[in-house]
């Protein structure tokens, strides 16, 4: 690769060494990508050209390559990147719009809760995430569905146990080799809470080995309920930008079709659930021709279980998930992460030492508790008022469920919107809560529950 200056980049000394001396070993940039490494400077060319070694050769380097995988920090080699076209003011724009995401996404939220003050109802996301469990589907055949546009090298290829489907695996496992997925998940399963978590950590670099190709994509979150709420429309390249109304200037002219175009774009689309039944072949062709226009993007989608039909973005390359629930474990680990985020915001934490462990011996002694704590929002919920009660829970399972699931309560869809919760609306979980209606959630006889003198647990502040 040739490097040529536009003009001298220096006047060259009567009798000296070249002003380039020196240079060899050095990077050259295009913005903020590495187009590759000075290997010489070539005589006679009047000091307006250097000799290059290809960024491409350099990180696929298989000496290179093995020295990432030994490393004990697990960073993973940058991602290679495709440059077409380039704007002065894109690099600036992108570094702002991380930042927006960020400060945007960085806590989870439970809306409508009539019990819960803003501040219990809020927390920090990195400290509150929990890494669930999907089951995959067959991959038989799915990666002939992308368009052919595509560099055969340009997707992680799947282990052969992954082409036949496989059993539950964490979620960043199944999305780091899946450009295209479909993710079904009952309300509260978590789906508006990996969006966020992804748009964040993608756009800050910091996702670990099993998504290092989506560390510095450019994240696009579309919530289709807020958007339809408003009554907009499906968004155009153009506007994507706009659709989260992140706080940030607008971009510059052209800035998100070339980032689509550069293959450097990560779109999220949240809750298709939410589009009506009439309107849900213009989402499937807007998604489709959005696509086929830039097939280089990686897209996940978040629906209810049943909201679509089986495969129903098959044909353009998107493979389904669906999320499990959380087993018995994955509530201690949720349990401890929610607790962990409330130390952040309290002076208290004996208090709350002291109110993880009560809930969890509860947990471990309560089934009837443990069955309504299988989603992370009915989970946070029982963790929440919990809190809020200074260790007490309602006293029959329906009182608890109607605390979490009445009219007014919503999930943790976006800022902007809340959903609301009725009993049922997730998909069968509300009938199958309701049939044990009467089972109470009092702790067995011997469980130990903290008195009425108990010391007061303090709110966030």
């Amino acid at each position: 690769m040739t490097f040529a200056f536009d003009q001298p980049p220096a006047v060259e000394a009567s009798g000296g060494p070249s002003p380039l001396a020196g240079l060899s070993g050095s990077p050259v940039y295009s913005g903020n990508a590495l187009l590759g490494i000075v290997k010489e400077v070539p005589q006679g060319r009047n000091h307006l050209r250097v000799e290059c070694v290809p960024a491409g050769l350099v990180f696929t380097d298989p000496d290179l390559l093995d020295w990432f995988t030994r490393r004990s920090d697990n960073i993973a080699p940058p991602r290679l990147e495709r440059l077409r076209k380039t704007h002065p003011d894109d690099t600036h724009y992108e570094e702002e719009y991380g930042e927006a995401l960020r400060a945007e996404y960085r806590k989870t939220k439970i809306f409508g809760l009539d019990e819960l003050s803003r501040n219990d109802t809020e927390w920090d996301l990195d400290t509150a995430y929990l890494s669930l469990e999907a089951r995959p589907q067959s991959r038989a055949g799915r990666r002939a569905s992308i368009d052919s546009a595509v560099p055969r090298d340009y997707w992680s290829l799947p282990t052969p146990h992954e082409e036949h489907g496989s059993g539950p695996q964490q979620i960043e496992e199944l999305l780091g080799t899946r450009p295209r997925v479909l993710l079904r998940g009952d309300a509260g399963a978590g789906k508006t809470t990996l969006i966020w978590w992804l748009a964040a950590h993608a756009a800050a670099g910091t996702l670990d080995d099993r998504l290092a190709q989506l560390n510095g994509l450019v994240p696009f979150v579309v919530p289709l309920r807020s958007l339809r709420a408003q009554g907009d429309g499906f968004p155009s390249p153009a506007q994507l930008a706009g659709v989260s109304r992140l706080m940030i200037d607008a971009a510059p002219a052209g800035w998100a079709g070339r980032v689509l175009a550069d293959g450097r774009a990560l779109l999220l689309v949240d809750g298709l659930d939410e589009v009506p039944q009439e309107d849900r072949e213009e989402a499937h062709r807007w998604l489709s021709r959005l696509v086929h226009r830039f097939p280089l993007t990686r897209c996940l989608v978040t629906v209810r279980p049943l909201a679509v039909a089986p495969d129903w973005l098959g044909s353009e390359g998107f493979e389904e998930l669906s999320l499990l629930p959380l087993h018995d474990e994955g509530i201690r680990a949720f349990s401890a992460a929610w607790h962990r985020a409330a130390r952040l915001d309290d002076e208290d934490v004996q208090g709350i030492d002291e109110l993880e462990r009560g809930l969890l011996q509860q947990f471990d002694l309560n089934p009837a508790l443990r069955d309504l704590a299988r989603t992370p929002l009915l989970c946070a919920v029982i963790c929440a008022l919990h809190r809020l009660r200074q260790g007490f829970l309602p006293e029959s399972r329906w009182a608890l469920y109607r605390s979490a699931r009445q009219p007014s309560a919503a999930s943790a869809a976006g800022p902007r919107g809340a959903r609301h919760l009725r009993a049922g609306a997730a998909g069968g979980t509300g009938q199958r809560h309701r049939r044990k209606l009467g089972r109470p959630l009092r702790p067995p006889p011997g469980t130990r529950r903290p008195g009425r003198a108990a010391r007061r647990v303090p709110a966030h502040p």
